[in-house]
Order: C-alpha cells, then sequence, then structure tokens
C-alpha cells in the first residue's frame, strides 16, 4: 500500500503538469488570486487535499467538513509594496451529521498611487480596493467504509471592487470541492476544487472574467506517531484563462500537537520558496508564514485561531 501511494504521488504530479486547459480569455480582481492562509502560505500554496483547518475554506470548501465544533480565525497578509490583506473566518459543526457552515470577510489595499483631479491637482488616491465575502457549506455525501468517505463542499461569493476611488464593480461566484479521505494510520486524502465561476467585473464598458481555476491535490502522512507526525502534499493548479499551471509541493512536521514546522515550493507564473511555523497552546492556534521571492520583496502572513 505505501509504494502504491508513493507511486500515485508522483504520477499524479506528472499527469496534471501536462495537463492542457485550451480556453484562454483576460481576467481581473486581486483579491481572488491572494494566497489567504498562513498556513497553506508555508505549505507552498498546497492545500485543496488537506483537511483539517478553517482555511480550507479559500482552497477547496469540501475541507470544511472536517473542522471540530467552532473555530474563528483572524487574519493579516502584506504583499508587495504597500498592499495588505486583512481577514477574519468563522466555522462550525452542525449537529447531528448535518455537515460544517462557514463564513468570511476579507480586505484588500492595493496600496496607492498619485493622480491628476480634474482641477489638475496632484492626490493620492487607493490605486486598489477589494472585499470579499463568502459563505461555506459542506457535508459527506458518501460514506464508503468507517476508513474512506467522500466530502463535497461549496461556496458563494460576493465580490466588490473599487479602483482609484471613483469606479466601482461588483461581481458573484461559486467554488466547488470535492475531497475523498482514506483514514488509517498513514491518513491519505485527495483533493479537487474548481473556483470563481460566475460573472464578471465590469469597471467600464468593458466586462473583466474572474479567475476561474482548477486545482488538483493529495495530502499523504508519511509518519504518524503519537508524539510526530510528516505529512506531505502535492498541488497542481490550472488557470482556465491563460493556459497557465502551477505545481506545488509542502510538507509539514507536528510535534505533540503543539508546535509545526513548514515548508513549501511552488513553481509556475513565479518561483516561490515558503516556510512557516505554526504553535498550538489550549486552542489558540499562532501562524506565520514567509514567502521567498528572491530579488523581489519577501512576503509575510500571521493569524490567529482560536478554537472552542
Amino acid at each position: 500500500m505505501f509504494k502504491f501511494k508513493i507511486s500515485f504521488f508522483f504520477l499524479f504530479l506528472f499527469i496534471t503538469y501536462y495537463l492542457p486547459f485550451p480556453v484562454s480569455f483576460t481576467y481581473a480582481s486581486s483579491i481572488l488570486e491572494q494566497p489567504i492562509g498562513v498556513r497553506c502560505l508555508g505549505l507552498g500554496e498546497t492545500f485543496s487535499g488537506l483537511n483539517s483547518d478553517l482555511s480550507d475554506i479559500f482552497w477547496n470548501p469540501a475541507g470544511l467538513y472536517n473542522i471540530k465544533n467552532k473555530e474563528i480565525n483572524l487574519n493579516y497578509y502584506n504583499s508587495f509594496m504597500d498592499t495588505a490583506l486583512t481577514g477574519v473566518l468563522f466555522g462550525t459543526k452542525l449537529k447531528n451529521n448535518a455537515g460544517s457552515i462557514g463564513a468570511g470577510f476579507v480586505s484588500y489595499d492595493g496600496g496607492s498611487m498619485e493622480i491628476v483631479d480634474e482641477n489638475d491637482n496632484a492626490v493620492t488616491v487607493k490605486a486598489l480596493s477589494e472585499s470579499l465575502g463568502i459563505v461555506s457549506y459542506s457535508n459527506r455525501v458518501i460514506e464508503i467504509s468507517d476508513e474512506k468517505s467522500l466530502i463535497m463542499g461549496a461556496n458563494f461569493k460576493t465580490l466588490q471592487s473599487k479602483l482609484v476611488e471613483q469606479y466601482s464593480a461588483q461581481a458573484y461566484a461559486v467554488d466547488l470541492g470535492l475531497l475523498y479521505r482514506y483514514v488509517n494510520d498513514k491518513n491519505f486524502s485527495f483533493g479537487i476544487a474548481v473556483q470563481n465561476i460566475g460573472s464578471q467585473l465590469k469597471y467600464f464598458e468593458t466586462a473583466e472574467q474572474l479567475p476561474v481555476k482548477l486545482r488538483i491535490s493529495i495530502g499523504y502522512n508519511i509518519i504518524q506517531m503519537l508524539l510526530y507526525n510528516l505529512q506531505v502534499l502535492a498541488e497542481t493548479t490550472n488557470n482556465m484563462q491563460d493556459r497557465q499551471q502551477e505545481t506545488s509541493l509542502g510538507a509539514e512536521y507536528t510535534y505533540a500537537r503543539l508546535v509545526s514546522f513548514r515548508v513549501g515550493y511552488k513553481t509556475g507564473n513565479m518561483d516561490k520558496l515558503t516556510y512557516g511555523m505554526g504553535i498550538n497552546i489550549k486552542g489558540y492556534v499562532f501562524d506565520y508564514g514567509k514567502v521567498l521571492l528572491g530579488s523581489i520583496e519577501n512576503m509575510d502572513q500571521l493569524s490567529l485561531g482560536i478554537k472552542f
């Protein structure tokens, strides 16, 4: 079984790397391109096959099913130059095996720029401001056995966008996700999600398509002991608009469910080396992630999670 899963791991990477997407068109929105979630950032943005974090909402909504009781997550992310992202998430397990629900709000500040107004005066304005509201639901649809199950999830999202504090646009979209879990002494998961299926953003006369993406990911626990755990993940992201494909690898080592160390690498439109760590103290979870972009400015992300 171990050799089969390792072989499947590399077969998955080979097939999805060469998976073609014939559709091509321009797209809009910066907030939908941000890697939201500190844990996933440290793992090289390999998250669609993971199934134990509230931030799954932004990668594969099916993963929301596996949260325990109630969770709150506060997130801060400084991106290029003076851009920044803040977010808050809430999720809870429903009674009577009715699944899990979640909701969140994220705001994105695209930095400032100087323009000349109608009176020929130079003024500083926000280049781009966006906000994203999201509602999520996930539940197990097929229980194959005590160890195997198929989970489905869906998001409904509303996006508000404003250019240079003058031109506004809005759009609506849905995400759909599936997650297969095989829970034994070496947990194995396979996830697939389609994101941003919906309307277009229209600032002026031209409407722009949201960035529709297909994510395929697997996760496997190489080591799973009482005191420590080592999990590896792989993911491919197919951008339907520009035919670009990105492949990510990540690994997470956890000791005594108290502290975790993460490392990841993403290749594609922009190569990224990432790392991070997490500390879990009596239901309070502190996470930190960093992206190394060589000569380009590095990026940091922080979050606080509360489980109760």
